[in-house]
């Protein structure tokens, strides 16, 4: 969905009167009012940071290390597998019991 470029909010900022005047120019020569022209290349300029952080980009060797560390078998881990077993005793507590395990009833 494309991003609107004009409505009510507002952006405010400082900068020397040499970049204005530099802008200015840029925008007369582009043929657009200094509105158009500052918001069109800030969205132009966010949109390609956006986009750069959004792709990953490695070479070819790291790639196929990535590749072989997701394919190989998971590691136990000894803590998680405790928290795990903790976590499902605190929910199940009558599971917990062995079959042949004295009750307090008996």
């Amino acid at each position: 969905m494309p991003i609107k470029k004009t409505g009510n909010a507002r952006m405010d900022f400082r900068l020397s009167g040499q970049l204005k005047k530099m802008i200015e120019q840029a925008a007369a020569l582009s043929e657009q009012n200094l509105s158009d022209f500052a918001i069109g290349t800030l969205a132009r300029q966010a949109e390609e940071i956006i986009e750069r952080h959004r792709i990953i980009r490695m070479s070819q060797e790291r790639y196929d290390e990535f590749a072989a560390f997701l394919d190989a078998p998971a590691e136990a881990i000894p803590a998680v597998s405790e928290a795990l077993a903790e976590r499902q005793r605190r929910k199940h507590p009558q599971s917990n019991k062995r079959p042949d395990s004295p009750t307090a009833t008996e």
